[in-house]
């Protein structure tokens, strides 16, 4: 991904999240809101446009899988907890009720 501006900024990529609930090892460019979704602990974050880096972390996931399989296994659990329907549902109908969201 990449942020063009404030105009065509992404926000939070619906395929990273589905890696993420996959429990795929990810990689992503630290563009639009991905940064919300992915850190240190569930993923690789790289700077937009840094092939090398790109690489480099790709490369990292291939020489240590074990690593790499404990990031998608946090990753996994985060975007199951913050991303579950039944949450949003529940916190939506929260906020209409006009009581605050504990997600």
């Amino acid at each position: 991904s990449r942020a063009d501006g404030e105009q065509m900024m992404e926000g939070v990529p619906s395929a990273l999240l589905e890696a993420m609930a996959f429990g795929v090892p990810v990689v992503a460019t630290d563009s639009g809101s991905v940064a919300e979704a992915v850190d240190a602990a569930s993923g690789s974050l790289v700077a937009p446009g840094d092939p090398n880096a790109l690489a480099a972390a790709l490369l990292n996931v291939y020489r240590d899988p074990d690593a790499a399989r404990a990031r998608a296994r946090r990753a996994y659990e985060a975007v199951t907890r913050r991303h579950d329907v039944r949450t949003q549902m529940r916190d939506l109908a929260a906020v209409i009720r006009g009581k605050e969201a504990h997600s």
